[in-house]
């Protein structure tokens, strides 16, 4: 997802190529193309007939997995409380509130985040507002988690699992199947803190490879599936692993995007707080609505 203003400025916007050229028609003919081929994530969920086999969607399904900044560790920002937007209670196994001080997300770990603000309910609400659409949302997340937890026992392994069983119980519940949702429609990953310190930069984009290879092996999530790598705070970010997941988004693999978060707060960022390394509520909403 783009900001708002990206979105006006550079998809939502006609292209004046007029000056360039001295048949008018031919202009407005290259400015539609031009309108028509650039598309965003929001476009794509919003309008099935760009994507050929979302003709029977209705719903929309957004999973979001990773460590503690993918639970949200503060309160904050807004919190809207759209009926479109469900969240998965991994306890219940049933749909509960988007309102973060409402369960499931007053839950604990890996269920909830204590009733924090969440970056994939962020860009859940920010797809119902733009599509109209009810939004499903799968959280699963650990803090203090290395990408091994995922990976080093392939498909077996614990945190991979979990979430694999989160997501298909989800899929089968009467409102996604009523909704017509048969498989992911983008997938968050906010994880690396835990292994910036010890993880070089080949090793953890090899790891993050083999994640997204069985991701994509699941019928749920065709290769087709956005997948959105969100960046980490300073504090991480300069290590090696944080060029390691932009490196796999921008080099081996089309439908893997990098998020940046520059300029986003955690508490040392915002008054010299000790947190250096979880976002506040404010800038968990902004990451995920409107970056």
């Amino acid at each position: 997802a783009a900001t708002k203003a990206y979105v006006d400025l550079v998809f939502k916007s006609s292209l004046d190529v007029s000056a360039f050229l001295t048949d008018a028609q031919e202009a407005a003919e290259l400015a539609q193309s031009a309108a028509e081929e650039a598309v965003t994530l929001v476009d794509v969920l919003s309008k099935p007939k760009d994507v050929q086999d979302a003709l029977a969607h209705k719903g929309i399904l957004v999973v979001i997995n990773g460590q503690s900044n993918a639970l949200g560790a503060n309160a904050g920002g807004l919190n809207p409380a759209s009926p479109l937007v469900k969240t998965w209670d991994g306890v219940t196994e049933t749909w509960g509130s988007s309102d973060y001080t409402e369960l499931p997300w007053t839950r604990g770990s890996p269920h909830g985040n204590a009733g924090n603000n969440n970056i994939g309910l962020a860009l859940a609400h920010r797809l119902a507002d733009e599509t109209g659409r009810p939004v499903f949302l799968v959280l699963d997340g650990t803090g203090g988690t290395p990408i091994e937890a995922w990976v080093a026992n392939g498909v077996a392994s614990v945190r991979y699992a979990a979430l694999k069983a989160k997501v298909e119980a989800a899929l089968a519940s009467p409102e996604v199947v009523n909704a017509n949702v048969t498989k992911v429609d983008v997938f968050l990953w906010a994880q690396g803190e835990e292994n910036a310190l010890t993880a070089l930069h080949t090793p953890y984009r090899d790891m993050f490879s083999t994640l997204s290879t069985q991701l994509r092996a699941e019928t749920w999530m065709p290769k087709e599936t956005p997948m959105l790598v969100f960046g980490m705070s300073g504090l991480h970010q300069r290590y090696q692993i944080g060029e390691a997941q932009r490196d796999f988004c921008e080099n081996s693999n089309s439908n893997c995007t990098f998020v940046n978060a520059s300029g986003l707060q955690t508490a040392f960022d915002a008054s010299g707080g000790a947190d250096y390394t979880h976002w506040l509520g404010a800038s968990l909403w902004t990451l995920g609505y409107e970056r």
